[in-house]
């Protein structure tokens, strides 16, 4: 939740809404992982999150 809501979507424009778009995917699949208490299910997400990481890297 802290990273959409540190989306500045007038600035950010469609970049912002797609990065939205992909937090909120991620924050409803951790909450389906959690309720299943799904290792398999963590650990997809966290491969995402990673990837995710991984590009605002490449962009600094």
């Amino acid at each position: 939740m802290g990273l959409d809501a540190g989306l500045d979507h007038q600035a950010g424009g469609d970049v912002a809404g797609a990065l939205s778009r992909v937090y909120g995917s991620m924050r409803r699949k951790l909450d389906k992982a959690v309720a299943a208490n799904s290792a398999d299910d963590l650990d997809e997400l966290l491969e995402g999150v990673k990837t995710v990481s991984g590009a605002w890297r490449q962009l600094r």
